[in-house]
């Protein structure tokens, strides 16, 4: 058997509506229905306060809309810059951790996951990924953003204070090669 390693793409980047919405989209995520994860079991454990994951495909919520009507340029960019035509977003949910909450390891459908960062204290762990056996630490901030592809492992360390910390997850995939990529690849 033949093994390459190949580089993926993980980004990071800055959402500049960030202070615009966070307060907006914080006030319909709090006021909204909501869901708790608790499965701890010798394989698993996540525990997390609040999330609508069971909702990901309803793109009518009010904060989706809303998050939507100013973040979809930035995922058509990212599309483009990466060689392709379009971007098809498959779901996109919230998650709320507050003290003793962990996502453990797990992975997602898809060609791409992103989450961004809409409330992170400088003191709360970010999400985790395994690269090559390695565990990467992602440097991020509030108000940024990460994708990376779906089939790498992740995971949301265990929020060790009192520092609610609240992201907003996607998945999608891209679509139809760019003609200008095809052309840079030719030469």
């Amino acid at each position: 058997m033949k093994h390459y390693t190949l580089s993926a793409p993980c980004i990071i980047n800055q959402f500049d509506k960030h202070n615009e919405l966070k307060d907006l989209l914080l006030s319909h995520i709090c006021s909204g229905k909501a869901d708790e994860l608790k499965l701890i079991n010798e394989y698993h454990s996540n525990f997390i306060h609040r999330l609508d994951w069971n909702n990901s495909t309803d793109f009518q919520r009010p904060w989706v809309q809303l998050f939507l009507s100013k973040f979809s340029d930035y995922l058509s960019d990212l599309a483009n810059e990466m060689g392709f035509e379009s971007v098809v977003l498959t779901a996109i949910w919230y998650q709320q951790y507050i003290k003793d909450s962990i996502h453990g390891w797990h992975t997602h459908g898809d060609n791409f996951t992103g989450v961004y960062y809409l409330e992170l204290h400088e003191s709360s762990p970010v999400t985790e990924l395994i690269d090559n056996g390695e565990i990467i630490q992602l440097q991020v901030k509030e108000g940024d953003f990460v994708v990376f592809p779906s089939f790498v492992k992740h995971r949301a360390p265990k929020i060790m204070n009192d520092n609610r910390k609240t992201i907003i997850s996607f998945n999608f995939n891209l679509d139809t090669i760019n003609s200008d990529f095809i052309e840079r690849i030719k030469e």
